[in-house]
């Protein structure tokens, strides 16, 4: 009997630097983690902004900030002979605010603004020290520093050295307050040059922040002078975005006079990207680094994620596109109260240095929130290219809302010996066996090329063929997460290359087996549909489906931004060749079959951000089936169950995007009436294919029940939901369908799959052939075995974990440095 209530273990483990629980906020002590540069009491309101940190020819480490609130804006310099243990507070620079500081050999530099008013916006100006920042030069014209006249804004970033300039990134706001409209450009200038003389300055063209070129993003600010792998310069922004992964890549020209940007192709994901970040190269491990104010998962409000601050992770990046995370080095619960921020850093050694902008509790009280920093602190991470690696971050606007549980990544779970082992061994033996030049027999030919292989039997020989490629693919990567095995990232890398190839020969955006006669039919306006059939074709959704969410797979299992080309490329072909369809129009044309296309559509938009996607996955809303879920009606007697199921999966994705009650509601009713009314001793569905008669199944015995595909998608939805509530009632179905019916569909000799699991009595499945069948049962078949690590274990907002399936595993936590082992018989 399954235990009532998930079996929870409390975790509690310190992380690299500093890590807090997040029930305590005021109990917390009144020092910080790390070194205390400076406290400005939190009762004053005057707030420390702004740190930036050198270390000089000696060894040297030079810090400064400067204060925000109580209408301040001037800069403090610290200086610490011992390694950043001690500080000792050397000058106070009037009127400089925001200011990197910068040496050139002995000489020390902060590049700055001087505020035209009080505070606020000003001139770009340099000031120089000669005795390590006791005593400095003041801007008084052009020739002392006063660089250049306006309403400019910065932050302490990175001065970069290439090609015997130096580069610098800033923005013009162009008047003396608000928050918003920031143009970026970039500054160079010889390093031969008197920094202090304005005119050996080189200012590119501006380039101002246009809101209606991301969704929900609305400002660039504070921008990092980078130099490529390439050896060209880039202005990296941070972005107003908040799902807080969206940074923007502008392009420099060689002389440092024209930046471009296009928003088509140049916004890049960066975790933690809508705060204050600096991006560093270092040569000895030939990676980016950066440390980010990325948002765990337990900590995200669907609100403003922007505004959370109270973790710091260090990262790396080999292109910078894509960015994985080495380890959490602070991190403390209430966002609200405690942040750690506006980071700033430099490599020493086999170590990194960093200061940070610190909100703690001191003595005097709690400070107002997180953004008002009363700290100036230092800290050191030890040995920084030994951590343990974390994986890749692709998508940290998986979810808008913050589920009770998250699941753990199918890379941090590995199966130990038992049945389940077993049949994602018999599964991966049987996915190697296949060839996918003959799964890409007819994207190949489709393309215009030469295929490479035959096409294979069974359901891909027929007008339904090609989606046996799209369950391969999702198969390969699921199973390269699982196992680690090489081989499957190589497969999913071939198959990448194919598509691509065939994409480019294209040139339209399209790849498929579905021929393009039925495309363009449907695009002018021309539908002809019924349950199976689209213009004379076998569900072609339902078929594009399969790619669609094979290219989506293995780019978040793998990390092949390829793949996340590809198939962007796709859906814009989708966009440009159906968005003139009307409401009417998609309505008739949604009689037909046509998969997961909400979620998958909704999957894209997650990844890309782009509203257009989240507005093409309403295009597959099909009235006629969610007008009783809104109603609350069990209305799914005679329908073809499998065709429904997937719409619904989909309405459960994009509300974990959205918030969407009206998508929320219909996804928990309809999986309250399956599993109640409709749903077998063992997990599955459907007699025939269909749904029957509410509350009616003893007569509805034979030896087509249960088609394999139902249970494959219903454990899809029962995951989200279990996530999203912490119920036990998903999880005894998920355990009761997974054991069941999913296990129990693969012959445990051969590895093949059933299409049914027979319940009439005398009842005797059928298995695939290995070769020549290629049925939908056999793609999820495929699928099926490569994913059982995904709900066996779930991680608790308070840092616990929570144990749904008691199947023979290991899994390694590694926010905590924790690897755990269960062991057992149970059900097995």
């Amino acid at each position: 009997m399954r235990m009532k209530g998930l079996k929870e273990v409390i975790i509690t483990s310190l992380l690299l630097v500093w890590r807090c629980s997040a029930g305590m906020a005021q109990e917390y002590d009144i020092n910080p983690p790390g070194v205390v540069i400076h406290n400005a009491p939190a009762i004053t309101h005057e707030y420390v902004g702004s740190p930036s940190i050198v270390i000089m020819p000696d060894g040297t480490y030079i810090a400064s900030h400067d204060y925000f609130g109580n209408k301040l804006s001037d800069t403090y310099v610290y200086i610490s002979k011992d390694r950043g243990n001690t500080w000792e507070r050397v000058a106070e620079l009037k009127l400089l605010t925001w200011a990197t500081l910068f040496n050139r050999g002995e000489e020390l530099y902060l590049i700055g603004i001087r505020p035209r008013e009080t505070i606020g916006y000003g001139d770009f100006v340099v000031r120089k020290s000669l005795d390590y920042g006791r005593t400095w030069t003041d801007p008084k014209d052009e020739k002392s520093g006063l660089i250049r006249r306006g309403f400019y804004h910065c932050a302490p970033v990175p001065v970069v050295r290439h090609k015997g300039k130096y580069w610098r990134a800033m923005e013009n706001m162009g008047q003396a307050w608000g928050w918003g409209p920031f143009s970026a450009l970039m500054t160079s200038i010889s390093c031969k040059a008197d920094l202090l003389d304005a005119a050996q300055w080189i200012f590119s063209n501006e380039i101002k922040y246009d809101s209606s070129w991301k969704e929900g993003a609305t400002a660039w600010l504070e921008g990092n002078a980078v130099v490529t792998p390439k050896g060209e310069v880039k202005d990296i922004l941070r972005v107003a975005y908040n799902p807080d992964d969206l940074a923007a890549m502008v392009s420099v020209s060689a002389d440092g006079r024209t930046m471009t940007f296009d928003p088509q192709t140049d916004f890049i994901r960066l975790p933690g990207a809508s705060k204050k970040f600096t991006i560093r190269y270092d040569k000895k491990s030939r990676k980016y680094w950066t440390l980010s104010n990325f948002v765990l998962q337990k900590d995200r409000s669907g609100a403003d994620n922007g505004g959370i601050r109270n973790t710091q992770v260090l990262m790396y990046s080999n292109d910078l596109k894509e960015w994985c995370i080495k380890d959490t080095l602070l991190t403390c619960g209430h966002p609200e109260l405690y942040g750690f921020q506006y980071v700033d850093w430099q490599f020493d050694g086999e170590d990194i240095i960093f200061v940070s902008r610190t909100a703690w509790r001191d003595k005097t009280g709690n400070p107002p929130r997180q953004h008002d920093a009363n700290y100036l602190t230092f800290h050191r991470i030890h040995d920084f290219r030994a951590l343990k690696r974390k994986p890749a971050i692709h998508s940290s606007y998986k979810s808008h809302i913050p589920d009770q549980l998250e699941p753990f990544r199918l890379s941090q779970v590995r199966l130990l010996p038992s049945p389940f082992k077993h049949a994602q061994q018999l599964d991966a033996k049987w996915l190697l066996s296949l060839d996918p030049d003959r799964l890409l027999h007819r994207f190949h030919k489709n393309a215009g090329l030469p295929p490479k292989g035959e096409n294979y039997g069974g359901w891909e020989e027929h007008r339904g063929g090609g989606r046996g490629l799209g369950h391969y693919m999702s198969a390969c990567a699921m199973m390269w997460a699982s196992t680690g095995e090489p081989e499957f990232k190589q497969r999913t890398d071939y198959v990448i290359n194919e598509l691509e190839r065939c994409q480019k020969a294209r040139g339209t955006g399209y790849i498929g087996s579905v021929e393009d006669s039925i495309w363009t039919q449907v695009g002018r306006g021309d539908i002809r549909s019924t349950g199976f059939d689209l213009n004379g074709g076998i569900v072609p959704w339902f078929i594009l489906h399969k790619l669609f969410a094979g290219l989506y797979d293995i780019y978040i299992y793998t990390g092949n931004e390829k793949a996340k080309t590809v198939l962007v490329n796709l859906c814009d072909w989708a966009y440009r060749q159906f968005g003139n369809l009307n409401d009417e129009q998609w309505q008739k044309m949604l009689a037909c079959e046509h998969g997961g296309m909400l979620e998958v559509l909704a999957n894209v938009y997650s990844i890309v951000g782009d509203k257009k996607y989240l507005d093409m996955s309403h295009w597959f809303d099909h009235k006629q089936f969610f007008s009783p879920l809104s109603h609350q009606v069990d209305s799914l007697a005679g329908l073809h169950a499998n065709t429904q199921i997937p719409k619904v999966v989909g309405l459960k994705r994009r509300h974990q995007l959205t918030h969407s009650e009206e998508d929320k509601v219909k996804s928990h009713f309809f999986w309250e009436t399956v599993v109640k009314n409709h749903t077998y001793c063992m997990g599955g569905n459907g007699d025939g294919e269909h749904f029957g008669p509410k509350g009616i199944l003893s007569n509805r015995l034979s030896d087509r029940t249960a088609e394999t595909c139902n249970t494959y998608n219903m454990l899809k939805l029962t995951k989200m939901l279990l996530a999203e509530t912490g119920d036990t009632k998903y999880g005894d179905y998920y355990e009761k369908a997974l054991y069941n019916h999913i296990l129990a569909s693969q012959n445990p000799e051969t590895g093949m799959t059933t299409y049914y699991v027979p319940l009439v009595a005398g009842g005797k499945k059928g298995y695939s052939s290995a070769f020549e069948t290629f049925t939908c049962c056999v793609g999820t078949g495929f699928e099926n075995h490569a994913r059982y690590g995904e709900a066996i274990y779930f991680k608790g907002r308070k840092n616990n974990l929570l144990v749904n399936l008691y199947i023979p595993s290991a899994l390694t936590w590694e926010e905590t440095g924790i690897t755990i082992r269960q062991e057992g018989a149970y059900r097995t």
